[in-house]
């Protein structure tokens, strides 16, 4: 399955996506989840320390956080034109026995593993769970 990407993004923001998806494809063709992620943190740093307004900078930060965690679950990066497209395999069920199909699901579940850790240790999420199991009115929740 081949996607076209076309984040909501003109002139210089398109730019500067562009570079940053080169980039990331790069570092994806290497292997290396831990470029990938210096990559993204590098371009947050460079999206927040230019000046531009508040709408531009939450929207380009949407656009590399999410290509970034498409990267990181195994969609390919590819330039396509003047753009970019995400491709992906299709997983193909039909006709696998059972437990091929639990074990392939199994070892999905372990690559998306180390995404979720890392989601779950940023400062932002470990705030909004505290939040979402505090007490309020009705007494303690749990997202679970």
């Amino acid at each position: 399955m081949i996607v076209p990407i076309f984040p909501p993004l003109d002139g210089e923001s398109a730019e500067h996506f562009h570079a940053f998806a080169t980039k990331l494809a790069c570092a994806q063709r290497m292997g290396n989840a831990k470029d990938m992620s210096s990559t993204l943190e590098e371009e947050i740093v460079r999206c927040r320390s230019a000046r531009c307004s508040e709408e531009y900078s939450l929207a380009y930060e949407a656009c590399v956080r999410v290509l970034t965690d498409l990267a990181r679950l195994g969609w390919r990066i590819v330039e396509q034109g003047y753009g970019f497209a995400l491709e992906r395999g299709k997983e193909r069920t039909g006709g696998r026995p059972t437990a091929e199909i639990v074990a392939s699901k199994e070892m999905l579940r372990g690559e998306l593993q180390p995404v979720v850790d890392e989601q779950r240790r940023h400062p932002a999420v470990v705030d909004f769970i505290a939040r979402m199991e505090g007490e309020d009115r009705y007494g303690r929740r749990s997202v679970r």
